[in-house]
């Protein structure tokens, strides 16, 4: 079974996310940067959904500090710029 991890700071989005893939995947939830950097050490998903903008460390940060990522990885952020594109590209 894949595993996912899902790190946003909306329980809402994260509870909605939660009840589509619970039936067919592993799933984690997270709502902090700190927290989703030790999971993917410890959990090594298979798919992280990763919301940028997450408290305490953001999700360019934690991609830049992860030893593990996944190959897929689906970023969702409210807010972007060509820094963030290029950035988050780079780490493919």
């Amino acid at each position: 079974m894949l595993k996912i991890l899902i790190a946003d700071g909306s329980e809402p989005f994260t509870d909605a996310l939660t009840e589509v893939f619970k039936k067919d995947f592993q799933l984690k939830v997270c709502h902090d940067g700190e927290t989703a950097l030790e999971l993917l050490q410890s959990y090594t998903p298979d798919i992280l959904i990763l919301n940028f903008i997450l408290p305490y460390k953001d999700g360019l940060t934690l991609l830049q500090e992860s030893a593990h990522r996944p190959k897929i990885i689906l970023a969702v952020t409210p807010y972007t710029n060509p820094y963030i594109e290029q950035t988050a590209a780079n780490f493919g």
